[in-house]
């Protein structure tokens, strides 16, 4: 009988009679307290996109099936979109706990603790997910950018060049490295080739044009400056800073 009311149930959804199917998942529950129909009605729930109800359910749920790592994933990834990012912690290291060797998980960890500005953990924990994979293109950069703000340049450059070694073309590291030679070691040509090819790799991310139109503004080549803050507003046409440089350039 269950398999035939979690078949009907599945019918509905795929008919996107939605608030029929829920009903149907939250009577029977009550019915036959089976967990697949709380699966059901989150699959729903998601599909009407009630992010609070989501994280409610996902909470029934966990509690019930306190081991279900995908879950635990899900239920912090969404405290994490919402910005809750203490309660996102909580269950990224429920996630490491039960998963350790993975380094997804030490980066999501530490991302948490990056936007909660904890800046100690998020280094402690980037780290971690470099020991179980050093090729982890994404904790190298996020980790290269907290020694960058926290002023340790050396380290910072040492850590974008890992990355560059790694993966010839990820735009991020070419970014952090053009700013650190523009704003740290003065080298203005060096800092204009690498964010030309930060742009070349990612040329719809405007940060990478925006840095390059203040590069060569700084290293007094007007023309060129000119010419890139035109093409900011190419990208960005209301862009503020871009209009103001070009007012005064001009």
């Amino acid at each position: 009988m269950k398999d035939k009311l979690l078949k009907d149930i599945e019918i509905l959804i795929c008919k996107n009679n939605l608030k029929e199917a829920i009903k149907l998942t939250k009577t029977n529950y009550k019915k036959y307290k089976d967990i697949c129909f709380l699966h059901q009605q989150l699959k729903i729930l998601e599909k009407l996109k009630k992010n609070k109800d989501v994280i409610t359910l996902l909470l029934k749920i966990i509690k019930l099936q306190s081991k279900d790592v995908f879950l635990i994933k899900k239920l912090a990834y969404k405290f994490f979109v919402n910005k809750q990012y203490k309660k996102a912690i909580k269950y990224y290291h429920m996630v490491v706990s039960l998963e350790p060797n993975n380094s997804k998980n030490y980066y999501n960890l530490a991302c948490a603790y990056d936007y909660y500005n904890k800046f100690k953990e998020a280094e402690y924990y980037y780290n971690c997910a470099l020991v179980v994979n050093p090729r982890d293109i994404n904790a190298l950069n996020n980790l290269g950018l907290i020694k960058y703000t926290n002023k340790n340049y050396t380290s910072a450059i040492k850590i974008f060049k890992k990355a560059m070694s790694i993966n010839s073309e990820h735009p991020e590291a070419y970014h952090h490295m053009g700013i650190i030679n523009r704003d740290y070691l003065n080298d203005m040509e060096l800092a204009i080739l690498y964010l030309r090819k930060a742009r070349r790799l990612d040329p719809k991310y405007f940060n990478n044009t925006y840095q390059l139109a203040l590069t060569y503004q700084k290293a007094q080549n007007i023309e060129m400056a000119k010419f890139e803050f035109n093409n900011c507003l190419k990208l960005n046409s209301s862009h503020k800073e871009s209009i103001k440089a070009l007012k005064k350039l001009n």
